[in-house]
């Protein structure tokens, strides 16, 4: 009762076909999860640095509610003015280190400030000349970065 050495070679080429075409389902499967997953990873980045975003803007949206209630330049005294300019400033200096440096890359969340920027740039130079902060070559480059991409020094 010998086997044919024939059969005994057609099933072990059987059984390579088998694992071949299940190694290439496999494959078909992983690439297709990797297609589907790459949306999803992009959505959770969008999410995280709006998140970022989110907790930038209300901290400066709490600054201005505090400039205006407390009337910066009649209720303030200088010393609670100075240190308003400073915490305004280096929120500013945060929001614009996290976009220049690609952290937060959608280009709505760049655009949405582009209309503070100039406004910004204006305080930050009258509250220089006041002396209310102060600014060194070393300070507020990443704020300064983004004035000079938009061109904002040469007019202010």
């Amino acid at each position: 009762m010998e086997m044919p050495l024939a059969v005994i070679s057609n099933g072990a080429d059987a059984w390579t076909i088998v694992s071949a075409v299940t190694s290439a389902i496999m494959a078909a499967v992983a690439v297709l999860a990797l297609v589907l997953a790459i949306p999803q990873l992009r959505h959770n980045a969008r999410t995280l640095q709006l998140q970022v975003f989110e907790s930038i803007f209300r901290d400066i949206r709490q600054l201005e509610h505090m400039w205006i209630e407390q009337k910066f330049d009649a209720g303030m005294p200088k010393e609670q003015r100075q240190a308003w300019c400073a915490s305004f400033f280096n929120t500013v200096e945060y929001l614009c280190f996290l976009m220049n440096h690609e952290i937060v890359r959608q280009k709505e969340l760049h655009d949405f400030f582009d209309g503070a920027l100039p406004v910004w740039h204006n305080q930050f130079n009258e509250y220089i000349r006041q002396g209310l902060l102060t600014d060194t070559p070393a300070m507020f480059t990443e704020f300064k970065k983004i004035c000079e991409k938009l061109k904002l020094n040469a007019a202010g």
